[in-house]
């Protein structure tokens, strides 16, 4: 019986110490569900170490924070977390804690774009850019070509673009073990060929 209740208590602990992500572009809305919230204890939403919010059940008023955040955050139903017109440095780490347990949710924003965009004419440059912020230390961001082929970085030079590099090009990320990605199209005009 002690051992199914270390089991139990290892298992549950596994569970709430797991990161929940969120991805966001720039500008969006970012929406946190506390799963561990209850009707008797305070809660508090932290960004970082700093409080953006905290509400007591029995008196139903929340407490805002200092946190920078705190000005376009709310807190829904007593224990979800709105974060609207989210920025690059909003990404991060975000806690709700209730007594001594935590959860843990990863902020992360990300956009990515081609430059110059629109139709591109063979044989031009184009610069493919992917912003991705609040992955963990080590997080590796890779372009994905329409072909198969591969970049390891968040920027991508096309010095001579040709029909070939036409399609859909996915910068792919993953953050505590979510596969995560943002994808641009790259538009070349073929060589137009006269026939006499």
């Amino acid at each position: 019986m002690k051992t199914a209740l270390l089991f139990v208590s290892v298992l549950l602990r596994a569970l709430t110490s797991a990161e929940i992500v969120v991805q966001v572009k720039p500008g969006g809305k970012a929406s946190f569900h506390c799963s561990i919230a209850d009707s008797q204890n305070i809660l508090k939403w932290l960004r970082g170490n700093e409080l953006v919010y905290s509400s007591n059940p029995r008196t139903g008023m929340p407490l805002k924070g200092q946190a920078a955040i705190m000005s376009r955050s709310r807190l829904k139903n007593e224990q979800d977390l709105d974060v609207s017109g989210v920025t690059r440095e909003d990404a991060g780490l975000f806690t709700c804690k209730v007594n001594e347990r935590a959860e843990h949710h990863r902020l992360v924003v990300s956009s990515a774009s081609v430059s110059p965009s629109g139709s591109l004419d063979s044989g031009s440059r184009a610069v493919l850019s992917c912003d991705v912020a609040g992955l963990v230390e080590g997080s590796v961001v890779q372009w994905r070509g329409p072909n198969g082929q591969t970049e390891n970085s968040a920027t991508v030079t096309l010095n001579s673009v040709t029909v070939n590099d036409s399609g859909s090009w996915k910068c792919a990320f993953s953050s505590s073990g979510k596969d995560l990605s943002e994808t641009v199209d790259v538009k070349v005009r073929g060589a137009v060929t006269l026939f006499s």
